[in-house]
């Protein structure tokens, strides 16, 4: 293992410990006495940072991913924090041999992040590169299980990357080759395992332990037959090599015949989180529960846009059509139903009861299951 890579390259390690403590130095130089700590974290923060080769020579292949903790920062000048990095970074990538990603926090916002992944990979592997160690500052409990509401927020998160190409959403400065291609793949495979290991109450940090994990872990219960496990497993263990070692698969090469796998786990996921005893609506979205008057009608157009095909088409455009899209049209409904049910007033109760044809005396207990009903219709 060397400092950053899993790999033991002296060359490697001295080419960017010096472009680190360049970015380093121009922070410093920016924010002064102001700053309380600097943090790489990311795949270089772990230590399993990618490697590409280019005439000869090993050279970094991700981005430096730097944590910028400041002493304090008024509300004011976030604004003018946000385009000094914008400048910084467009200085530092002409400098540097990958790219320069930044983002800041006072001290005081970090003592009260929310647990997800981003904050405990912080609190598990980060490396220092200035001041002080910022896991001190973490709140007491991010380094327990997460909450089964972050593998939902991961699987949106990640999907967008199945989406990316030429056939579909192409970021702007970005090209399609298949070094990139499999890279946008490999991260979306082990997106859909880390959602697999929260609901599993195992998350790992490091990109290994990730493949450990999935590797050891039954699955059957997630996928409809016991080839599609293995199927997944293979693929994870494929994207986890090439993200640690650059090791290319066909397997990365192939995304459009393994998008029922996806498709799968997403369906579980929302199962495992819908019958879940400590089961929070509002946590999807952290939304306040919206007036009852309104419920009925977005109750009605959530109900109306379900099989809509807007959703289908979109997303169908990656993998050759709707019957393979990974996300169903039904999920629309529980983008909005969440908003309405978690501990309603009476009057948003008897709305959504009465849009969902039930007896005008069904409680809450009564619109869940039959939200749950709606969904197992459309997607199971």
């Amino acid at each position: 293992m060397g400092k950053y890579t899993v790999l033991d390259d002296s060359a490697l390690d001295a080419k960017i410990d010096y472009e680190i403590g360049l970015c380093r130095d121009r922070i410093l130089s920016l924010f002064g006495k102001g700053v309380y700590s600097i943090a790489l974290i990311g795949g270089y923060g772990r230590g399993e940072g990618g490697i590409r080769e280019f005439n000869g020579a090993l050279l970094p292949a991700n981005n430096y991913d730097l944590l910028i903790v400041l002493k304090k920062i008024c509300s004011f000048e976030r604004k003018g924090i946000n385009k000094t990095l914008r400048v910084l970074k467009t200085e530092l990538d002409k400098r540097i041999s990958t790219v320069f990603e930044a983002s800041c926090r006072s001290a005081a916002e970090l003592k009260r992040v929310p647990r997800i992944m981003l904050y405990q990979d912080v609190y598990n592997s980060s490396k220092t590169v200035y001041g002080e160690e910022i896991r001190g500052l973490l709140p007491a409990d991010i380094a327990a299980p997460l909450p089964q509401i972050e593998a939902l927020r991961v699987i949106r998160n990640r999907s967008v990357l199945l989406l990316l190409g030429p056939d579909g959403i192409l970021p702007e400065g970005y090209d399609a080759t298949p070094q990139q291609m499999r890279t946008w793949y490999s991260k979306a495979v082990i997106g859909f395992g880390d959602a697999v290991l929260i609901l599993k109450k195992s998350y790992r940090t490091g990109y290994s332990d990730k493949m450990d994990a999935i590797q050891r872990l039954p699955l059957e219960g997630i996928f409809k037959v016991s080839e599609d496990a293995d199927r997944f497993k293979v693929l994870h263990k494929a994207a986890s090599r090439y993200r640690l070692k650059g090791e290319a698969s066909a397997l990365l090469d192939a995304r459009d015949k393994d998008a029922g796998l996806f498709e799968q786990i997403n369906l579980w996921a929302l199962r495992e989180y819908l019958e879940d005893p400590g089961f929070e609506w509002n946590r999807i979205f952290d939304t306040p529960l919206h007036s009852g008057g309104s419920a009925g009608k977005r109750i009605r157009n959530a109900l109306a846009n379900l099989n809509d095909g807007g959703l289908a088409r979109f997303l169908g455009r990656a993998f050759s059509g709707p019957e393979n899209i990974f996300i169903h049209p039904a999920e629309k409904l529980f983008k909005v139903l969440p908003l309405l049910i978690y501990r309603p007033a009476e009057d948003a109760v008897s709305g959504c009861a009465s849009e969902l044809a039930l007896p005008s005396a069904a409680g809450e207990p009564e619109v869940r299951r039959e939200c749950f009903r709606i969904f197992n219709k459309y997607v199971a």
